[in-house]
């Protein structure tokens, strides 16, 4: 395959990407990403004959392989966790169709329900373990009814599989949750369980980001 079909091809996959996140995932068809590219359908169709093959490579050539990527592990060094958090919002602005409605998303590809315990239950485990071996060096409290791991990953899971949604309806609004916000409501929600020391290596980390112009982006 020559460079000019390598190209075509990667152009039909991100301007998709990019219309499903502005339109929404039952909102795309070949038309409209023909129409966006000004090419023909015959164009789209030569590499991927249905919608599905189409959706296909993205879900598993770019969001599956993303995700696997950033959650590959739960940092356990405190003083990654502000950028990790960051890389959590970037992955879901690249793909909102994905992250703004997993229950549609999964209902719609009913095909990929496979990959449910990849995206949520490994995720959360590893997040919960993170946790504790964060507590073992002192930044975060050893588990106990006060400071129950298990509630507090369940907690951050609906923060991170909600918040979007919430703030696409006031896009254009001051209620629209940014960077910073989306970093300091996963600290509040996870300051019960830190100890000083912990809350000052985030805050810490937090602020550098700041300083480099992260939540600028």
């Amino acid at each position: 395959m020559n460079k000019k079909h390598i190209s075509t091809k990667e152009n039909i996959l991100q301007t998709t990407i990019d219309l499903l996140n502005k339109k929404g995932l039952q909102n795309v068809t070949f038309r409209n990403v023909a129409d966006a590219l000004h090419i023909s359908l015959g164009n789209i169709t030569y590499y991927f004959h249905k919608w599905d093959n189409l959706m296909d490579v993205i879900f598993t050539d770019y969001c599956v392989k993303d995700v696997k990527e950033l959650y590959l592990y739960f940092p356990t060094n405190i003083h990654e966790i502000a950028q990790y958090i960051s890389r959590i919002y970037d992955l879901q602005i690249k793909y909102t169709f994905l992250f703004s409605n997993f229950y549609l998303f999964f209902n719609v590809f009913s095909r990929y329900n496979h990959f449910k315990e990849e995206f949520f239950i490994d995720r959360m485990d590893k997040m919960r373990l993170g946790f504790i071996h964060l507590a073992e060096q002192n930044y975060m409290y050893l588990p106990s009814k006060d400071h129950d791991y298990d509630l507090l990953t369940k907690d951050m899971w609906v923060f991170v599989a909600n918040w979007y949604g919430f703030s696409r309806m006031f896009n254009d609004s001051p209620n629209r949750i940014t960077k910073e916000q989306f970093f300091m409501s996963i600290y509040n929600i996870s300051v019960f369980h830190l100890t000083e020391e912990g809350k000052i290596a985030i805050l810490e980390s937090f602020d550098k980001l700041r300083k480099e112009g992260v939540f600028d982006k």
